[in-house]
């Protein structure tokens, strides 16, 4: 079942010890992976079942990691509240906080980013003080202390860069006219090396909204750019993707799927949605973006029926399947989306106190493994 590499080939060949492999996949499927990282501890077999190929061919599902706010003992939906992190899974199931009383700090430091299971945390005495935590593998650890007073610090963390991954955390030093100045740390080499940076358009006009992919760090930029900072080679010069087919409003998310660039705008009541394409190979061609899937909210189907909501927001892409998105209402729904079959092919309730901050996925098959493995960075 798992390989003859770790089991005998006679346990491998008895329908037992296949049914009882397909049950624990079944398990496991359904779990958050903090429960995941919990389990490899459990026996030398169920850790070399989580670990292994086996587990990550057979797992179609998703793990869904959200960092939320939620109200305080008599405050409204929205208002107030402190920001929580949580796990589900992606196919359906409850909420699930995660207990941070590891983290000794976390009283004294309030998070400041949150990127694909990871936190950024900055002490409330000295804003040059930055810590990062792992809820999954409950470890963190401290940064050197910058040289400079840390100023917008974003956290980029790629759980499908490597084995294992590595992180980088990014402060805006000083800004210039058209760049900024950077420090860059970086997981891989323990230490903050300096850039500069020039983004091609004015400083002013980067968006707050970023992706990070493959060591490049993509920020939306007012009107109509995206600004690709690579942080995984040194010293390497920013670039612009090509200009986007609409402007960018409050609305729009850049993501990966199927390893393209895409970009979500949604108004609410219509979501429309492009992917950077680069299949061309003729000579002097360039990529340009395609029109993927246009669809209205009031047109989605869900169980047969007309999905009872008007207004939704755009959280995520799936990484996996390009006409998958996930969306969530005002009511704290969140649902998977198919945009070319205008249907919800799950959901879940979260609760309409819960105002989601970040969300993100990790597939099983390319993301989760390796998240679990940061611990060796922390």
């Amino acid at each position: 079942m798992i390989g003859n590499d770790l089991v005998p080939s006679s346990l491998t060949n008895s329908p037992d010890m296949e049914f009882c492999d397909d049950l624990l996949v079944e398990i496991f499927s359904r779990l958050p992976f903090e429960s995941l990282a919990r389990f490899k501890c459990v026996s030398r077999s169920w850790r070399a079942l989580i670990s292994g190929g086996y587990l990550r061919r057979r797992l179609p599902l998703l793990a869904a990691g959200l960092f939320v706010h939620v109200p305080r003992d008599g405050d409204s939906a929205g208002g107030g509240g402190e920001p929580r992190y949580a796990t589900a899974c992606a196919g359906g199931g409850g909420l699930e906080f995660c207990d941070m009383s590891f983290f000794p700090l976390v009283e004294t430091a309030r998070v400041v980013d949150a990127c694909e299971g990871l936190l950024l945390y900055r002490s409330v005495e000295s804003a040059s003080e930055l810590f990062v935590a792992s809820p999954a593998t409950r470890r963190w650890a401290a940064l050197p202390v910058p040289r400079r007073e840390a100023q917008l610090p974003l956290l980029a963390f790629d759980p499908a860069s490597g084995s294992p991954p590595h992180y980088h955390v990014v402060c805006f030093v000083a800004w210039q006219e058209r760049g900024a100045t950077v420090d860059v740390f970086s997981s891989a080499s323990g230490a903050w090396a300096e850039r500069d940076a020039a983004f091609g358009v004015d400083a002013s006009s980067l968006s707050p909204t970023t992706h990070y992919r493959g060591g490049v760090l993509h920020v939306l930029a007012y009107p109509d750019r995206v600004v690709l900072m690579d942080l995984a080679t040194a010293m390497a010069p920013c670039r612009l993707a090509p200009r986007l087919p609409e402007d960018i409003d409050a609305g729009a998310r850049l993501g990966h799927s199927r390893g393209l660039l895409h970009y979500a705008k949604c108004d609410g009541e219509r979501l429309r949605v492009w992917a950077l394409d680069s299949s061309s190979s003729s000579p002097g061609s360039s990529c340009q973006w395609i029109l993927t899937n246009t669809v209205r909210v009031n047109d989605v189907i869900i169980n047969g029926g007309r999905w009872p909501v008007t207004e939704v927001k755009f959280l995520a892409f799936h990484p996996d399947i390009a006409d998958v998105v996930y969306l969530s209402s005002p009511a704290g729904e969140v649902a998977s989306c198919d945009l070319r079959k205008k249907e919800i092919v799950s959901s879940w309730k979260l609760g309409a106190e819960h105002h989601i901050v970040r969300f993100w996925l990790l597939s099983f098959s390319s993301g989760l493994m390796n998240c679990l493995g940061v611990a060796s960075n922390l």
